[in-house]
């Protein structure tokens, strides 16, 4: 899990959704503006995407 970690914040910096996403969708005003900016099309999806990836490289090995 530590290696996966370290990777998923090698790629994106953190790993905390809120730092990630920019605003904090556990608030009606944070889900506003995921909505809004429809993040979760736009970054979430990248995140899932990288998390396979990672997850694959480890099985890989």
């Amino acid at each position: 899990m530590r290696e996966f970690t370290n990777e998923f914040e090698h790629r994106h910096g953190c790993t905390n959704c809120k730092d990630l996403l920019g605003c904090d969708v556990g608030t009606d005003e944070g889900r506003k503006t995921a909505r809004e900016k429809d993040l979760h099309e736009t970054h979430c999806s990248k995140f899932v995407d990288d998390d396979t990836a990672i997850l694959d490289k480890f099985l890989q090995d």
